[in-house]
């Protein structure tokens, strides 16, 4: 278990840039003290509902996790879809302490890492929990106790890093979702993925495309397959091959 957690945080975003002995050692005194730990989630299982109180930010350690909140008219909608290694989720509610206005589901059988709010608030190094154990705590006072001020400051830096990523992306989607036709939010949300070899790795089904974009997915299936057609993607399978750059740049 211990080495399945330290490869995961190696891995993870929070600890780019500290040495392999300052992220044993931060692993090592979480899991000793009990405030960091590895958690199975079953197929279907909610990890948090919209509503509640954030009490933990998570790690993925495998498998996949849908983010989705539901609508007036009832109707859910997927968020983002948590599928790679060491990926981060629950910080932002964690950091605001304001209650969850989405919920998590297991994809399919997944594990994850638990980083209880105790971790980020309290005096340095005593791993006390805030009064606001809601989740209110102040990242820019945390001290893991294990490590020394400078990986605290490298980690606190990391935390900062990925709340602006986080900002970025959130931007990237209300353009997707504020363009008016299919062919549009579709074009965009292949651009903002491409990579450098014109390949798109989406990573996410049809459907989870579908709800990101807020559109059907016989509608997507239907202009993404048009749009192969005319040249200017090639499907294959999750992957979306860009085959012309400039004409899906013109529906930007």
């Amino acid at each position: 278990m211990m080495e399945t957690v330290l490869n995961a945080m190696k891995s993870c975003v929070l600890c780019r840039g500290m040495g392999d002995e300052e992220v044993r050692a931060f692993c090592e005194h979480g899991m000793a003290a009990g405030t960091l730990r590895l958690r199975s989630i079953n197929k279907d299982e909610y990890i948090f509902h919209e509503g509640a109180s954030p009490r933990a930010m998570y790690i993925l350690v495998s498998g996949r996790i849908g983010i989705s909140r539901v609508t007036m008219s009832g109707r859910s909608i997927l968020v983002e879809e948590i599928a790679e290694y060491g990926d981060v989720f629950g910080e932002v509610y964690l950091f605001l302490g304001m209650p969850y206005k989405i919920c998590t589901q297991a994809i399919e059988d997944s594990e994850i890492i638990v980083m209880p709010g105790e971790m980020f608030s309290g005096p340095a190094g005593s791993g006390a929990a805030s009064d606001d154990s809601s989740g209110a705590a102040d990242a820019l006072n945390w001290r893991s106790g294990a490590i020394g001020s400078t990986a605290d400051h490298i980690m606190v830096r990391n935390m900062l890093s990925l709340l602006s990523q986080k900002a970025y992306m959130l931007s990237s989607r209300i353009q997707v979702l504020a363009s008016p036709s299919i062919r549009e939010k579709a074009a965009r949300f292949i651009l903002e993925r491409e990579m450098e070899d014109g390949s798109a790795g989406i990573g996410m089904s049809r459907e989870a495309m579908a709800d990101y974009m807020g559109v059907t997915r016989p509608s997507l299936s239907r202009e993404l397959g048009k749009m192969q057609t005319e040249g200017l993607i090639r499907l294959e399978g999750r992957r979306i091959i860009v085959t012309d750059q400039e004409g899906l740049e013109m529906y930007l």
